[in-house]
């Protein structure tokens, strides 16, 4: 289904790239190795110029609204205020992540990133710039990643591994192994997204059978009436 046409051509097209979408459906995106930003307000495309080069790693801090995005070529990360339309926090990097990988990824207070190829999970602080080694080694190369709201981080593979699909556990620090994801042709980009939708809750079956109960009884009373 069609939803919305990209920034104008003017703004370039690359293969690697940086997208998110927002709480509120509005989009984000920025050429990999460049320094403008694109996002929507209600369907309408503008652009700002980025404090830092982007990289093809982002992801949305939900609870402040906020965009991380990794910086080009290092581990580090800069922030984006949805609100206020503006960047705020720059983290730099002294680990350089090699040829540009695609992993950047947020979940309560940590940017987690990765070099180009294997290499442990890192995670900085998003208040104090502080990074750490995980010491949780990822199997994969120019990792795609994507991070659920209860704390799993996924990540598949590319070229050689392209196959591999596994889960970062942030509260075990742990990697495990899933059945493989679909291959991919070589030299493709093969990208992954989780959705997790809204809860519905289900009554338990005697509250159900309470409630069937009660709407017969009203029936009942409107018809002798």
């Amino acid at each position: 289904m069609f939803h919305l046409a990209g920034p104008a051509a003017s703004s370039g097209r690359n293969a690697i790239s940086m997208f998110d979408i927002d709480a509120d459906g509005e989009f984000y995106w920025g050429n990999d190795g460049t320094s403008q930003l694109y996002y929507t307000i209600g369907g309408n495309w503008n652009s700002i110029s980025t404090p830092e080069v982007i990289s093809s790693g982002s992801d949305i801090d939900m609870v402040n609204n906020q965009l991380l995005i990794r910086t080009y070529g290092q581990a580090g990360f800069f922030t984006y205020d949805i609100d206020a339309q503006s960047f705020g926090t720059v983290c730099s990097s002294a680990t350089s992540v090699g040829e540009n990988g695609r992993v950047g990824g947020y979940y309560d207070g940590n940017f987690y990133a990765s070099v180009f190829t294997g290499g442990n999970l890192l995670a900085t602080n998003t208040s104090t710039c502080q990074q750490v080694d995980t010491g949780a080694a990822m199997s994969v190369t120019h990792a795609s990643m994507d991070v659920s709201s209860d704390g799993l981080i996924y990540v598949n593979g590319y070229s050689g591994t392209q196959t591999i699909f596994e889960v970062y556990d942030i509260a075990s620090n742990t990697f495990t192994r899933l059945a493989d994801s679909p291959l991919c042709a070589p030299g493709d980009h093969c990208s992954l997204a989780i959705v997790e939708g809204n809860s519905i809750d289900v009554p338990e079956p005697a509250t159900l059978m309470v409630f069937l109960a009660g709407l017969l009884g009203l029936r009942s009373r409107k018809t002798r009436a």
